[in-house]
């Protein structure tokens, strides 16, 4: 072979080896992760045991900060004669911010009842309960107690049918009616109504003031606000 042809020979062989070795690299060089990742993992992973080991914490155990428990201070301020809803809370403290207090008044004098008997026409009101309000009056007495710096109260003796409990509750409630619309003058203070078995005898009485029925009537009330301020007995 020629001088030449040698030289081509060799040349080749060594263009075809460094070919090759570029394409190793290039391998390589692609399948490796950067160092640096690696670096920062490692690094974090130490930290990470470092602050568990200092806290006494586990892993995968959350804590809440010192910052979330501690007191929430809420600035109200008081007014005089305010009506207030409490509401209980966890961790709230309420610092009331003092209000100058209102000058005071004399209360303005709450009008006296006259002293005067009972002015119902009872054989009209008996009537009435029987024949519109079909129910069973036995018999109506009145105690004009104003004289005696008492109240004038009104009872009324009648046989509830039938016999049960809140049926007398709602027979109360028309005998009010009823009295309320024949005393305008509003002599009666109080009314009590007496349910009696047929032999005669009671076994339940229901009593209230005309006032609270009147604010039931004005919607001041509701119907178990109205009926809480009842006295009822049984015997």
């Amino acid at each position: 072979m020629s001088r030449g042809g040698n030289i081509c020979s060799w040349a080749t062989r060594r263009n075809g080896w460094t070919g090759l070795w570029t394409l190793i690299v290039a391998l390589v060089a692609g399948c490796a992760a950067p160092s640096n990742d690696y670096v920062r993992s490692a690094y974090m992973m130490r930290l990470g045991e470092e602050a568990r080991a200092k806290s006494g914490r586990q892993l995968n155990e959350a804590r809440v900060p010192d910052s979330a428990t501690r007191p929430v201070v809420v600035p109200i301020i008081v007014e005089p004669d305010a009506v207030f809803t409490f509401i209980a809370a966890t961790q709230v403290e309420v610092l009331p911010i003092a209000v100058p207090e209102p000058p005071t008044e004399a209360p303005t004098p709450v009008a006296a009842k006259a002293v005067v008997a009972i002015g119902v026409d009872l054989d009209r009101l008996k009537t009435f309960l029987r024949e519109q309000y079909t129910l069973g009056v036995v018999n109506i007495q009145p105690s004009n107690g104003r004289f005696t710096g008492d109240k004038n109260l009104l009872r009324i003796d009648y046989i509830p049918a039938p016999r049960d409990e809140s049926q007398v509750l709602r027979d109360y409630q028309l005998i009010c009616a009823a009295i309320v619309g024949m005393d305008p003058a509003e002599t009666v203070d109080t009314v009590i109504a007496f349910g009696l078995d047929p032999r005669l005898i009671p076994w339940i009485s229901v009593s209230g003031d005309v006032w609270n029925f009147l604010a039931y009537q004005a919607e001041e009330m509701t119907s178990t606000q109205y009926n809480e301020r009842l006295s009822i007995r049984k015997f």
